[in-house]
């Protein structure tokens, strides 16, 4: 589903728009030193009886100090309450047709995902790492493409991601998603070969966000991995009975890994949306949206919760008047209300 770009407007600033942002291939970059923290020290931080999760879409840009954007984000998701964090990494492609997979300036090296990763992991949150394809350069939804030929494509997909996956083994990370929102082809034999690769050199946790609960099968993102969901839903103004009846649709115990709205009058209707329409800015809708579905997640026995999304920025000033923001907003207070609740 074509959701929603939560983060920093600097992020966004970065990006700039499809027909004006070129990306460039990474060819060389220094490791990011791990600081006081080594691998040697990196902790295991377990999965807590339901997942208190804060999604971090993690662009880095030019001049980003690394280390101190990841200790503010640790820090800002700590006085949330949450006791979990979802990492997305972006990675490109040059075209649609293209099956090539691959870096730019824009992708955290592992070793700064490394840095990133530990301190979550020192501040006791469970940590997901995700992987994350760019729609820019593929003219529009993950969830309606589809590489042809599908092998071809997997070969590039997986020599990018075994370096990741090494990291994540090495500094214990809870939870490895092998892909996400690949409506068109999630059920194919193809992410059993890729979970077997990348399960000899990751022993955690592997697992795939689904795109909402449609299609949604055993054979999802491949045999071995936890199934999760993205979920941006069409409902009507009663938001809590809307996400309670969505969740029951769910497979039991389900965890729900990405949860945003616009912040505007009206954005129900069409949640995944940047901006509907010509509404009312109101970040109450926000307020009201993660209130109702935090409520039904525990109502209704799920796992866990992600909200979507922080960028990595070295410090989180008050929200703007930005549909694509919730950070010390409306929203984040309610995040924290039912956060707080055990």
């Amino acid at each position: 589903m074509r959701k929603i770009l939560y983060g920093s407007l600097a992020v966004i600033a970065f990006a700039g728009s499809a027909a004006g942002w070129h990306p460039q291939v990474l060819q060389a970059r220094p490791a990011l030193p791990l600081g006081p923290v080594t691998v040697a020290d990196s902790v295991a931080v377990r999965a807590p009886a339901f997942q208190r999760g804060i999604d971090v879409d993690a662009y880095t840009y030019p001049k980003l100090d690394f280390s101190a954007a990841a200790a503010a984000v640790v820090g800002y998701v700590k006085t949330l309450h949450a006791n979990s964090l979802s990492i997305s990494f972006p990675f490109f492609m040059k075209d649609r047709r293209s099956l090539d997979v691959f870096a730019t300036a824009a992708t955290p090296t592992p070793a700064e995902l490394g840095v990133l990763i530990d301190d979550a992991a020192h501040a006791g949150l469970f940590v997901s790492v995700r992987p994350l394809l760019s729609e820019f350069q593929i003219g529009g939804n993950r969830a309606t493409w589809r590489p042809a030929p599908l092998h071809k494509w997997f070969v590039s997909y997986r020599r990018f991601l075994l370096p990741y996956a090494r990291m994540a083994q090495a500094h214990k990370v809870g939870m490895f998603f092998v892909g996400a929102e690949f409506t068109q082809f999630n059920r194919t034999t193809l992410w059993n070969r890729l979970d077997r690769a990348l399960a000899r050199v990751y022993h955690g946790r592997l697992a795939y966000s689904n795109n909402g609960g449609a299609n949604l099968s055993p054979s999802t993102g491949g045999l071995h991995a936890i199934k999760t969901v993205d979920a941006y839903p069409a409902m009507n103004r009663y938001f809590l009975h809307g996400w309670k009846a969505f969740d029951r649709r769910m497979p039991r115990r389900a965890i729900i890994t990405e949860l945003g709205i616009a912040a505007f009058d009206g954005a129900w209707r069409a949640p995944w949306q940047h901006r509907p329409g010509h509404h009312r800015f109101d970040p109450r809708v926000q307020a009201r949206w993660f209130t109702a579905a935090c409520h039904a997640a525990r109502a209704t026995g799920m796992r866990g919760i992600y909200f979507w999304a922080l960028g990595l920025l070295p410090n989180l000033p008050p929200t703007p008047r930005h549909p694509a923001s919730w950070a010390n907003s409306p929203g984040a207070a309610a995040i924290t209300r039912c956060f707080k609740r055990r």
